[in-house]
């Protein structure tokens, strides 16, 4: 079926009021013979829950009927506060553009924000309720033109609330709280518990008495608003004040003080702008009630001068046992409440406690500063055992420490350790700073003293990394710290003295003077030389003690070093009595002096072939040479 006007509905059009405008532009009845000839049921429902089948009935733009019906599915959610049984206009609006709007069908709007008066919901003429069901929007079934209806000024708390609620922006404000951002079922929500429960001593209201039918029914319902907010915030406080005047004696929380009308508060007024009527009810009451105020969401401390104990504790990720030190040692302010029938409850001033909250968000647990640097504890417990970290183990006394770490000492370790780097990494075998464990290296001494020098910029990171535990160092600068590593590849002096016989203070000499090289290493926090099996090779091919000489040569190494002194012997130490120990010779010189020896015919010589010792000669010149 074509028809003859296609019109496209407008951004705050009325659901069911852009097809009653559609059917009556085409000359339809009403909008039921609109929704009958399109094969759907008659009812409002039935009308809108098919935009498909609408849109391909009377050829109409898919777009604009699925819009529609989303409409009407936002409608459905306020459920008893929607407005659907007869029409209510403002003439005014009807006037400049013809058509309804969807605020209108809102059971708390009352007033148009724009023209600053009451809706109309009653033919003057006939004093009948405008029919949804009459021909045409712009006039009542008695033949009224709505358009010229007289209108009566509206009240500012009218339009505050109906601006609110139809999401009106710009509309006057004048001196009434600004809930611009929040939800129209947010603000209809705190309305129905501020009017519903206005009278603290009156009975409990019927279930219905929240959903006016009428607008003269809106407006009585809502009248305790003019009360509320004539003079904002000051007639509100002072409601306040009465309700906790009025509550029972022998309450000792809040909520068993307000009742029901403070529990309905609590729910919708927590957050956003909402919270401008339940901060004055916390204030007022931490000052004027004496019992629990009861207020475990953080969220509303800021209007709580003192807060439980247990939510302090839990606030501040402490103890209440903690918290109870602190109080003993005077570093916070406390009072106590009536709670139960015979019972207290302590409270500690917020102030005080947000000042210990921040002092213990200076420190932080051993786990904390562990996944900060990428170590593990033991790695972390050298660092704090080198002075690296500052750390306090007995924490727990302190009330103004949140753990045994101070945080801006880990922070600082962690950008000095980043930035000590090689400026030249080199190639090699590396280790981890993740790795500087006693399991792997042994002292913990040795450990701690690596450390220091890391920090100190003496041993250097072999390239970036994206935390402390992964900076990569060169091993053969960490060797000389740990000893039990080498120590177990080599031999320290003492043990090599006991090996080869030699003096302990001739090898000492020996390493002094860089004659037989060795490692310096730290074990069990002494210093100590070990000698490696490389480097005493090296030594045993290059020199040979001279008293070891003397003992295979069956005389004494005094005599024998003045005898070799042509040769050339290597002075040892000298001791107090002018003689010397650790004296050397080149075994390139004994060599030598071997075979000059043998050239001058002094060394008996055996045959090869036989077996036997031949006859030594002398080596003459040849005559004639």
């Amino acid at each position: 079926m074509e028809l003859t006007y296609h019109l496209e509905p407008k951004a705050d059009e009325s659901p069911l009021g852009y097809y009653r405008r559609l059917a009556s532009a085409n000359d339809f009845r009403n909008w039921r013979e609109f929704a009958s000839l399109a094969g759907t049921s008659t009812s409002r429902t039935g009308l809108l829950s098919r935009p498909e089948h609408i849109a391909a009935t009377y050829n109409l733009p898919t777009a604009w009927t699925a819009s529609i019906t989303q409409r009407e599915e936002s409608l459905k959610a306020l459920r008893s506060l929607h407005r659907g049984h007869h029409d209510v206009v403002c003439p005014h609006c009807l006037g400049e553009d013809m058509y309804l709007r969807t605020g209108w069908e809102h059971c708390y709007v009352t007033a148009c924000p724009t023209h600053r008066t009451v809706l109309v919901e009653r033919c003057p003429a006939c004093d009948s309720f405008l029919s949804i069901n009459r021909e045409r929007i712009e006039q009542c079934d008695c033949g009224q033109d709505l358009a010229l209806i007289p209108t009566a000024t509206a009240t500012p708390v009218q339009l505050w609330l109906s601006a609110r609620l139809m999401a009106v922006r710009g509309a006057p404000m004048s001196q009434l709280p600004d809930l611009a951002d929040a939800s129209p079922a947010d603000v209809a929500e705190l309305v129905r518990t501020l009017c519903l429960y206005f009278d603290p001593v009156a009975p409990a209201p019927r279930r219905n008495a929240a959903s006016p039918g009428s607008v003269s029914e809106a407006v009585e319902f809502l009248a305790p608003l003019e009360t509320l907010l004539v003079d904002w915030p000051a007639a509100y406080e002072q409601h306040v004040r009465s309700r906790i005047a009025a509550g029972p004696g022998n309450a000792r929380t809040l909520k068993a003080l307000l009742g029901p009308w403070f529990r309905h508060l609590l729910t919708v007024a927590s957050a956003g702008s909402l919270k401008a009527f339940l901060s004055p009810v916390i204030r007022i009451a931490s000052t004027e009630f004496d019992g629990v105020i009861g207020m475990e969401d953080e969220g509303h401390w800021d209007d709580l001068r003192y807060v439980r104990l247990k939510d302090a504790a839990k606030h501040g990720h402490m103890t209440v046992p903690t918290l109870k030190r602190a109080i003993a040692a005077r570093q916070i302010e406390h009072r106590s409440r009536r709670f139960g029938t015979k019972g207290k409850v302590f409270e500690v001033l917020r102030e005080d406690l947000e000042r210990i909250v921040e002092a213990r968000s200076g420190w932080v647990t051993e786990a904390e500063a562990c996944r900060s640097l990428g170590v593990s504890p033991k790695v972390l417990g050298n660092m704090a055992a080198a002075g690296l970290v500052e750390a306090d183990y007995d924490w727990v006394k302190d009330v103004l420490k949140g753990g045994p770490f101070r945080t801006r000492a880990i922070e600082d370790v962690r950008a000095t350790l980043m930035a000590n780097q090689a400026e030249s990494p080199t190639t090699g075998e590396l280790i981890a700073f993740a790795d500087l464990t006693s399991r792997r290296l042994g002292d913990n001494t040795a450990i701690q003293a690596l450390m220091r020098a890391i920090r100190a910029g003496e041993v250097r990171a072999q390239g970036p990394a994206e935390d402390v535990g992964q900076l990569q160092y060169k091993l053969a600068d960490v060797r000389r710290f740990f000893g039990t590593p080498l120590l177990e590849a080599g031999l320290s002096v003492s043990q090599l003295a006991k090996l080869t016989g030699w003096k302990h203070e001739c090898i000492d000499h020996w390493i002094e003077r860089g004659l037989l090289h060795s490692f310096s290493i730290v074990l069990r926090g002494q210093p100590c030389r070990v000698v490696m099996p490389a480097q005493l090779l090296e030594f045993n091919r290059t020199y040979m003690p001279l008293a070891d000489l003397a003992k295979l040569a069956g005389g004494r190494s005094s005599l024998l070093a003045k005898r070799l002194a042509p040769v050339g012997v290597i002075p040892g130490r000298a001791t107090a009595d002018g003689a010397q120990r650790g004296a050397l010779v080149k075994l390139t010189d004994v060599a030598a002096l071997a075979v000059a020896a043998a050239n001058a015919g002094r060394l008996e010589l055996r045959d090869g072939r036989a077996g036997r010792p031949m006859p030594s000669r002398r080596c003459t010149p040849r005559e004639g040479n």
